[in-house]
């Protein structure tokens, strides 16, 4: 993503910050297996330094390759960055991002579409504008390098794990608004990235302009 690296104090505007230096000597002369190993490795760290979950947020992780870290062959370098909500590229933040999401909240970084994440094209609009769905969460769905379970079955399985966020997130079981998922394909475990967000979406594609939560039994008319 970046052919250099300037260090900068974390109160100056910057694209992302290190979030871990994990000692590991695993897999150092398979490549394919070491980035997909930097992958992980940099999800599950970015999930503890932000203070959120481990995916469906704007926060996004990154390993240092091999070829920008000296000492690659003995650690796993990671950074975290904030993806922008126009879904146009990075966001410069001015202030340390650790634990940014348990002392701001998630909503602040959750993920609004414009199109259903249970489909195959995701647009990221932000919150502020009509959308069709907004992430309630999301998590890491396997430990490196186990295979994986097959399509159908897998966002069967996560769809299944996204229903009780759904429902504490609004309030009430509802027809108009269900539970979806957006998982990694069989390539994304490959990388080192078995992930899921779990989104609740509009049936029909009706889009709103405010938040999903907490909208209880009021007509679905009410966030327009």
């Amino acid at each position: 993503m970046y052919s250099t690296y300037e260090k900068v104090d974390c109160s100056r505007p910057h694209d992302m910050e290190v979030s871990a230096l994990v000692p590991n000597k695993e897999y150092a002369n398979d490549l394919v297996k070491r980035n997909a190993l930097r992958s992980y490795t940099c999800l599950t760290e970015a999930a503890k330094y932000t203070g959120g979950p481990g995916y469906g947020t704007r926060f996004l992780s990154q390993g240092i390759s091999a070829s920008k870290d000296p000492k690659s062959a003995e650690r796993i370098a990671c950074v975290v960055m904030l993806y922008n909500e126009t879904d146009t590229g990075i966001e410069k933040v001015s202030r340390s991002v650790k634990n940014a999401v348990k002392t701001d909240g998630f909503e602040k970084y959750q993920l609004c579409t414009s199109l259903p994440p249970s489909g195959d094209k995701v647009k990221m609009v932000p919150c502020s504008q009509p959308h069709v769905a907004e992430s309630i969460g999301g998590f890491i769905t396997g430990k490196f390098g186990d295979a994986y379970p097959g399509l159908d079955k897998h966002n069967a399985n996560m769809l299944k794990q996204c229903r009780p966020y759904a429902q504490r997130y609004l309030g009430a079981q509802r027809r108009d608004i269900v539970a979806s998922q957006n998982s990694s394909p069989a390539s994304g475990w490959k990388r080192g990235q078995p992930i899921t967000a779990c989104f609740v979406e509009t049936v029909g594609g009706v889009k709103v302009t405010k938040s999903m939560k907490g909208i209880g039994n009021k007509p679905l008319g009410s966030l327009k």
